[in-house]
């Protein structure tokens, strides 16, 4: 079968302009990772209470030089559940002493998020290094914030992570945290 001059000459720039569409929608080496997590599974405080994780979701964006983080909650952030020292984070185990903690908090009932460097030993330390990023409230159970790569680890192939949320408004604190098992961090090929 034998496709005209006509033919061939319409379906390049068709083509070209699919190639160009999808291209902007499919970043080259997108990479992305969820990790559920169940209901009620808060540590101390009560059942029901706290923010409670149903999932993080790590995904990359502009050919890995961005992470977008999105936190789902079971249900609805009370108000002044967020309320820093609280909040949402994720831990990016940079090296065996120090991680890169990306926090989403409110501060005088403000949305904000940082990333920053905290020390991991047996001694309590300020956190240090430390840079806002965007974040967005999706809807009354999601937010979003975005990193660049190289604010958590430059050159990373593999990251390693946890989640944890905590809620300190109801006087005792609600925790909850999100680890592979045996309480090792999750591993997210890049």
């Amino acid at each position: 079968m034998t496709t005209s001059r006509t033919t061939r000459l319409l379906a390049a720039p068709i083509a070209l302009a699919l190639a160009v569409g999808l291209g902007a929608t499919v970043p080259a080496h997108a990479s992305s990772t969820t990790k559920q997590d169940p209901r009620n599974d808060v540590f101390l405080g009560s059942l029901g209470g706290g923010i409670d994780l149903a999932a993080v979701q790590l995904a990359t964006l502009n050919r890995t030089k961005r992470v977008r983080i999105t936190f789902r909650l079971h249900s609805p952030v009370l108000k002044g559940s967020l309320e820093k020292p609280g909040g949402m984070s994720v831990q990016f185990i940079k090296n065996k002493r120090i991680w890169r903690v990306v926090e989403v908090v409110t501060e005088d009932g403000v949305l904000r998020s940082e990333v920053c460097s905290h020390s991991r030993g047996p001694e309590f330390t300020e956190p240090y290094d430390c840079s806002s990023l965007p974040v967005t409230r999706v809807d009354a159970k999601t937010y979003r914030a975005v990193v660049q790569l190289d604010q958590v680890k430059t050159g990373a192939k593999v990251m390693k992570w946890t989640a944890w949320s905590m809620d300190l408004n109801s006087g005792s604190p609600v925790s909850d945290s999100m680890t592979a098992k045996n309480r090792d961090p999750f591993r997210w090929r890049l």
